[in-house]
């Protein structure tokens, strides 16, 4: 009897690490500890761009540790965002439009930010991926 790996079932348009639009597959063990023949047996997990190239060849094959992991690299990385002064739409009257387009831009980027490093905003979001997984497997056990 062939063993089919189950892969867990996170929204495939969201990366499961920030939120982001999902545009690549995170595989939860690098390459370098895999090889090329265990490769389409490693868990995959949908993954934005930045965070996949972020984890690059980390050995860390738990979700919510990686998770971890890059919303503290990412409080580093975008700290001058995530201090950003938040002005009111009067305190902005005082400004030219130009310095307004700035600090518009300034403040998007820091909601963004916050947003990200917020997510996932459902404590079971794993819980629910993962035992779908398990669920099936047990259920074909059975």
């Amino acid at each position: 009897m062939a063993v089919a790996y189950r892969h867990p079932d996170y929204p495939a348009d969201d990366c499961v690490y920030c939120g982001e639009t999902a545009d690549t597959q995170d595989h939860l063990l690098p390459r370098g500890y895999t090889g090329e023949a265990e490769r389409k047996i490693v868990p995959v997990v949908p993954a934005c761009r930045e965070c996949n190239s972020t984890l690059n060849d980390i050995y860390m094959p738990d979700v919510i540790e990686r998770r971890n992991y890059l919303h503290n690299k990412y409080r580093s990385k975008y700290r001058k965002f995530l201090t950003k002064v938040i002005w009111g739409p009067s305190d902005l009257e005082q400004f030219g439009p130009q310095i307004r387009t700035a600090i518009d831009r300034g403040m998007n980027q820091h909601y963004r930010i916050l947003s990200r490093l917020a997510w996932p905003e459902d404590p079971t979001y794993d819980y629910k991926a993962w035992s779908a997984c398990w669920d099936e497997e047990i259920s074909e056990a059975i």
